[in-house]
Formats: structure tokens, C-alpha cells, sequence
């Protein structure tokens, strides 16, 4: 339709915090936000927050009128988010796998996220 601005949905990442050695799921996520808000700036602006896994640290992308400007987001939150982290002492993993809903998937999926730590894969994304 003509006159129709359309806007990239936010988009949301929730990588896994591994240790750096051993690619195990640690639950630090508090230590890195902590990190986050002492810094201040951009980097406490409230984009990043605490999965429901300790594990996790999320963001959430802002709505933008088009593809590179989301992209390009993206790609500067991943980089602050990996900074804190390594500051942390762990490192990010990309996740292919949603979070599940009930305990003993839950165990399972972390079982996975364990898995996948050790190897390169995609970043667990939603929209």
C-alpha cells in the first residue's frame, strides 16, 4: 500500500553463558548485568536483562524501518553483550534450540545448550 511505513519487528537473542575452558552452561547471568549497569551508557540503557535460565543474558532489538538498521543493531548488541561476558570470565554460545517449558526438558535442552557450546551454531533468535 503506498504511504505504508512497515517496521522490522524487535528481535530477541538469548545466547548461553559457557565457560571459556569448558563450554558448561554457567549461571552468571547476574555477574554480567551487574558489569552492565556499573559501566553505564548504552550498555545499561535496559536492552539487556536476565533470561528465565540463569545461563542466559537477553536482548532485545528496537523496531527499525528497515533490515540494515536492524541488522546493524544486532551486531552491536552481540558485541557488547560477548565483551561483558569474556569481562565475566565465560563466553557467549549460540543456541539453535528454544527454551522449554516443562523440568525435565528444561534438562535436556541444557544438556543440548552444553553440547552446542563446544561447536559454532546460530544464535537462538525469535521475533
Amino acid at each position: 500500500m503506498p504511504g505504508v511505513v512497515r517496521t522490522a519487528a524487535s528481535i530477541r537473542e538469548e545466547p548461553l553463558l559457557v565457560g571459556a575452558t569448558t563450554g558448561e552452561p554457567l549461571g552468571v547471568s547476574s555477574a554480567v548485568l551487574a558489569a552492565m549497569a556499573a559501566r553505564g551508557g548504552e550498555d545499561a540503557d535496559g536492552v539487556f536483562e536476565r533470561e528465565l535460565h540463569e545461563a542466559q543474558v537477553e536482548f532485545a532489538t528496537r523496531p527499525h524501518t528497515d533490515m540494515p538498521e536492524t541488522r546493524a543493531e544486532i551486531v552491536r548488541r552481540r558485541a557488547e553483550e560477548a565483551r561483558h561476558a569474556n569481562q565475566a570470565g565465560v563466553r557467549l554460545a549460540a543456541l539453535a534450540l528454544a527454551a522449554a517449558c516443562t523440568a525435565s526438558v528444561r534438562w535436556e535442552w541444557g544438556q543440548a545448550g552444553a553440547r552446542s557450546a563446544r561447536a559454532p551454531s546460530p544464535r537462538g533468535t525469535h521475533v
